[in-house]
């Protein structure tokens, strides 16, 4: 999630506290003994803040990587999978070339495993607004490599 998107849901936060009033029982939260009231208004915010995301504000192991954008209009000229299984103790190093007749506007590198064990992903050469695109996958050692490569392009 980006910062931007972060901040704002910050600033929603305590916008909310805020015009909550000044009845102190409304702030409360179950089990507080209210003392300080603005203790207490701050606690609200950062539970409200909280509640948003539901839970899930914590490390997510997605190693996704996305070049560039999707343009309106835009098809998918390319879907592949990169699969390579692991090997106890070794490092395994894979270049692919993925040609396209028209240009290239984003490269999405989806991570299928997941868990934050996948390989590294470098875009070598070519890439957005050209007509290939040369990406390296280097696995950690020990482990393999497991990604669906998209193109898009117009």
């Amino acid at each position: 999630m980006s910062l931007r998107i972060l901040s704002l849901l910050a600033l929603v936060a305590c916008a909310a506290a805020a015009s909550i009033g000044n009845d102190d029982k409304a702030l409360a939260l179950p089990g507080d003994k209210i003392e300080d009231v603005s203790e207490v208004r701050e606690a609200r915010a950062v539970s409200d803040f909280l509640k948003t995301f539901g839970g899930n504000l914590k490390a997510y192991n997605d190693q996704t990587v996305t070049y560039g954008g999707v343009y309106p209009y835009d098809r998918q000229l390319l879907s592949k999978q990169v699969y390579t299984s692991s090997t106890i103790f070794m490092v395994h190093k894979e270049t692919h070339t993925f040609k396209s007749a028209v240009t290239i506007h984003c490269i999405q590198v989806v991570d299928m495993q997941k868990d934050g064990k996948n390989a590294y992903v470098t875009l070598k050469s070519g890439g957005i607004n050209q007509k290939k695109a040369e990406i390296q996958f280097k696995s950690q050692r020990g482990g393999k490599i497991n990604y669906l490569v998209v193109l898009w392009g117009q």
